[in-house]
């Protein structure tokens, strides 16, 4: 692995990297064009960095760029482009409104926005902002430039990065990375296990998207990319991952495929080895299958602000809550029941926004928000969101997330929210095919889990909902204030 310390600035970091593997036998890239698999060498791939580079040298574009488009192969190239010549970019959802564009970009201060063809009509609204088709792959844009012909006066601390908090609050902010933190993030190796090719799901303007992509790549892996969700198990079978990172929702449909799939998937033409859950609260419902399948399970935390660095705990025995141990290329600790962390991977702060980034970062500590305990092993356990716990009249403290977990063990329940109404707790109920038989045994399943809790904690009254709950990018819950 590189030292990031070493390095000035992520033009540093490609040229390291391509020339450490322009030998490898693993390539960089694989993904589905037209069902046929597409492999990217290494060599293949620094020729399209080169040209990418070259294509927005002449550009000249000054200050922020925006960057939008799916997942594919050309979006990771035009983002590390952009990151060789030094220009700061700003990631933006392909499912963001259009009002939302045009708020991130003036929030954000953009001067130009890059985009592929599916964002074309979103960018139609821009008006201020220079647009510029995103660089593709095409016959006869080859350069006799290098990696290392470019310009980028860089440093450790410029800016470098701004992305869209993924949380479950329905106001997104603006976190900001410098070079180090970025470099930091990539250039870990905090997931311990051996894998050859990761399957990258989850959406690339968000950090658990775009940021295993050059992690795999640093780690000697292949960065295997899904286009679409829907074609899961179609480039599970084509692909062949050994690894895979997945929110719970995502699993849980995974997992349904697993227990008819046979050792790491084989029956179904997969090899999936390694599989890693994050973003939110796992159960021993997901955890089980995958490790009858001889899988084995890890459990991410993280958060847009701490970068590519985070907790990672391998799953032998499902343990609630446990976030595992703090990896030793950061620090933590519990402050006032909160969990806080110090690493060179956290955000400089938010964009524009000094009151939250006073908030957050406090003596080169980002405080997460999230309440925490840590055993005497040194294990960490996250219980909920501060900003979520629900105080009592009585003064008593519920965390809804802990409740969530113990409703969601009724297998008939496909989401739940657990909310107050004048001082007494509710949940709201997604259910598949939701009919009064499948009430009476949720109801039956609710008034044994109050038999087991403090009286604070009893559930008082039950909803339901007919469509899912509204989620972010990441398959997060929003939030939003539920009526009895």
């Amino acid at each position: 692995m590189i030292d990031y310390k070493s390095l000035d600035n992520l033009q540093d970091l490609f040229v390291r990297l391509c020339d450490e593997r322009k030998d490898d036998t693993i390539p960089a890239f694989k993904y589905i064009k037209e069902d046929k698999v597409i492999t990217v060498s290494f060599s293949d791939f620094t020729k399209d960095l080169t040209s990418a580079a070259s294509y927005y040298a002449k550009k000249n574009i000054s200050g922020k760029a925006g960057l939008i488009g799916a997942n594919r192969y050309e979006w990771l190239v035009n983002l590390y482009a952009l990151w060789i010549l030094g220009i700061p970019t700003v990631l933006l959802g392909n499912n963001f409104s259009t009002d939302e564009i045009i708020d991130c970009t003036k929030d954000t201060e953009l001067s130009a926005m890059i985009y592929d063809e599916s964002c074309r009509d979103l960018v139609s609204v821009l008006k201020d902002e220079e647009t510029y088709p995103m660089w593709e792959k095409k016959e006869g844009m080859d350069t006799d430039l290098s990696l290392s012909d470019f310009q980028n006066g860089k440093k450790p601390d410029d800016i470098c990065l701004i992305f869209f908090t993924s949380g479950t609050s329905a106001k997104k902010k603006a976190v900001m990375h410098s070079v180090r933190s970025v470099m930091a993030g990539v250039l870990n190796s905090i997931v311990k296990c051996n894998f050859e090719s990761q399957l990258l799901l989850l959406p690339f303007h968000h950090l658990a998207g775009f940021n295993p992509a050059l992690n795999t790549l640093c780690l000697g892996g292949c960065a295997c990319i899904n286009d679409d969700f829907r074609n899961l198990f179609k480039n599970l079978a084509l692909l062949k991952p050994q690894y895979l990172v997945a929110v719970p929702s995502m699993l849980k449909v995974l997992v349904k495929k697993v227990k008819k799939g046979g050792l790491y998937g084989q029956d179904l033409g997969w090899d999936l080895r390694y599989v890693n859950c994050g973003g939110a609260r796992f159960t021993p419902e997901i955890v089980d299958p995958l490790h009858a399948a001889g899988m084995q399970v890890m459990n991410s935390y993280g958060a847009s602000e701490t970068g590519g660095l985070g907790f990672c705990y391998s799953v032998e025995e499902y343990k609630e809550n446990i976030i595992g141990r703090c990896p030793k290329e950061m620090e933590a600790k519990i402050a006032d029941d909160e969990l806080v962390i110090k690493s060179d991977s956290v955000m400089m702060g938010y964009y524009g926004n000094e009151e939250a980034t006073a908030k957050a970062l406090k003596d080169g500590w980002y405080h997460t928000g999230d309440l925490a305990r840590k055993d005497e092993d040194g294990y960490f356990y996250v219980i909920g969101r501060k900003s979520n716990r629900i105080i009592l009249s009585n003064g008593e403290n519920v965390s809804p997330e802990e409740v969530e977990a113990a409703l969601s063990k009724c297998e008939l329940v496909t989401e739940v929210l657990v909310s107050e109404k004048n001082d007494f707790i509710g949940a709201t109920f997604y259910v598949e095919k939701l009919s009064e038989e499948k009430k009476a045994l949720i109801e039956a399943f609710v008034a044994d889990y109050n038999k087991t809790v403090v009286s604070f904690k009893r559930i008082a009254f039950v909803s339901y909902k007919d469509q899912p709950f509204e989620k972010n990018a990441t398959g997060k819950i929003i939030r939003n204030t539920i009526l009895y």
